[in-house]
Parts: C-alpha cells; sequence; structure tokens
C-alpha cells in the first residue's frame, strides 16, 4: 500500500504589485491568527489594500530564529496615499476562504 498525500486549495486570488507604480513604501512584519490559532500555511496570502487597490502581497515564511511563521510584507503608496487607511484581506489556501477586513492588532 502506498500513502497518498493532497493538499486542496480554493482558486487563489488574481492579485498583483508592481512596486515601480509608486514612489513610498513600508514594510510590515506579524503573524496571521485565525480563531487564535496561528497560520502555518505558507500558501495563504495576505494582501494590503489602499481603497479597491492593491499595495502589498506576502505569504507566511518559517523563520528558525523565531520558530515561527512570519509575514515580511512591502506596502507600496503614492504621495497622493499619505494618511489614508491600509485595510488587509487574507486569502486562507486550505479553505479558498477569503477574509475581508482584517483586523491588524499590536501596531506600534
Amino acid at each position: 500500500m502506498m500513502a497518498v498525500s493532497l493538499k486542496v486549495t480554493g482558486p487563489r486570488p488574481d492579485l498583483t504589485v508592481n512596486p515601480h507604480d509608486y514612489n513610498n513604501s513600508m514594510s510590515i512584519t506579524g503573524q496571521i491568527k485565525i480563531e487564535n490559532v496561528f497560520q502555518e500555511d505558507t500558501e495563504d496570502m495576505l494582501a494590503a489594500f489602499i481603497g479597491n487597490r492593491c499595495v502589498g502581497i506576502a505569504s507566511p515564511v518559517f523563520n528558525k530564529t523565531l520558530n515561527s511563521y512570519i509575514v515580511y510584507m512591502d506596502v507600496y503608496g503614492l504621495d497622493a496615499d499619505e494618511n489614508q487607511p491600509v485595510k488587509f484581506n487574507l486569502w486562507d489556501a486550505g479553505t479558498g476562504r477569503v477574509y475581508p477586513d482584517v483586523e491588524v492588532a499590536g501596531t506600534a
């Protein structure tokens, strides 16, 4: 008997960001938690938006030093985006579900 391992995912959102379209950027580091469980799926996708425009995309990566999965995201913007809110959506690869308006906790 041969063991078979399957991974089923929903359709990945078609989001892209071209950093060359922007003159400003900032970096965000964090972890993704759903229902108090830190997520470890490197195929999950966190996306940042200003209005309806996607300005950042990242997936968790394993950090050996921290022994946990971390999201390192570059978020891009234009001068006109100053003081505009950045909102986040999460695509859970395991379920194909999109979590809109992700709450950001522990900001500095």
